[in-house]
């Protein structure tokens, strides 16, 4: 059965910064690149383990979306980008672009409704399909062909396999119930 690798890329790029914000790595020019350097190795471990024969990167767009035309306070508590990681997303984007993995962005869509919309229309065609990313909001679209790849925490394991019954275990719901567990508890 063709797999199909769907990567969150904002996600990864976050948890990349944040996880080398404190080495603050340097080209030799002087180029801030730790954030590239950790999303560069998170694409090089999920390719080398899992070889993925299709894969897309898709990132959300500074346009708002469709949510902010519905509710001005849409994300209104959510820290502003930060200034340091704008280049190093220019070299992220440029890094998929050398290493022929395609990306994709929607103006007025999050990411993750891209993702979401792509792995239920490639799963009713038959195809597995792997969401790479660290956002639970992820978990209600798990079922017997999408599951959900998260960074791990655990020392020695790049990632953390998310089925229906993870989904279960962790939430005490099925996956088409989370988004109301998310819901209540905000």
């Amino acid at each position: 059965m063709p797999r199909l690798y769907l990567i969150d890329g904002m996600s990864l790029v976050f948890r990349a910064y944040h996880a080398m914000a404190a080495s603050a790595l340097r080209s030799a020019s002087g180029e801030l690149t730790s954030a590239v350097f950790g999303f560069a190795n998170i694409i090089t471990s999920l390719i080398d383990r899992e070889k993925p024969e299709y894969m897309a990167v898709v990132f959300d767009t500074q346009r708002p979306t469709f949510r902010h035309e519905m509710y001005e306070a849409y994300k209104a508590n959510r820290a502003a980008f930060p200034d340091d990681l704008v280049p190093q997303l220019a070299r992220i984007k440029e890094l998929l672009d050398l290493l022929s993995i395609p990306r994709a962005e929607m103006p007025g869509f999050e990411a993750d409704d891209v993702i979401g919309a792509m792995a239920k229309r490639t799963a009713a065609l038959g195809c597995e399909v792997v969401c790479v990313t660290s956002d639970k909001d992820y978990y209600q679209l798990v079922d017997s062909n999408i599951s959900l790849y998260k960074p791990s925490r655990a020392p020695g394991k790049d990632f953390d396999i998310v089925t229906p019954a993870e989904v279960l275990d962790k939430f005490g719901v099925a996956p088409d119930q989370v988004i109301d567990v998310l819901a209540i508890i905000g």
